[in-house]
């Protein structure tokens, strides 16, 4: 069993879209995020981070998968049997408990961060 972190971002009322991308651009605050989501404590590992579909979509492509983590994507599109491989680092879930089945049984995981839209 692992531990996993939330990040949550949100304005003053709570909402973070914006014409399908987050309603505002901060540079120290995705240096932050990236920093964070990225750092092990041992170079041979990478952390997760687990998204649902629209955070996924709202990541420019050129900024997609994030590098230097394993990308986790739920969605209802997705098979809840076994996750589809979407790239070399990017794999799609159709539900959290085999997302986390999946995750769990990797050996070069050391965090899991939950990446949640309000």
């Amino acid at each position: 069993m692992w531990k996993f972190s939330i990040i949550i971002a949100v304005d003053s009322l709570n909402g973070i879209w914006k014409n399908g991308t987050l309603a505002w651009s901060i540079p120290e605050d995705m240096k932050f995020f990236k920093e964070l989501t990225s750092q092990t404590k041992k170079n041979h590992r990478q952390n997760a981070v687990i998204m649902w579909r629209k955070t996924w979509e709202s990541i420019p492509e050129k900024y997609r998968p994030l590098p230097g983590r394993l990308n986790c994507i739920l969605s209802s599109q997705y098979s809840t049997k076994n996750p589809e491989k979407i790239d070399s680092s990017t794999y799609g879930f159709g539900d959290f408990s085999s997302c986390h089945t999946f995750v769990s049984k990797r050996r070069d995981v050391e965090q899991v961060f939950i990446i949640w839209e309000s």
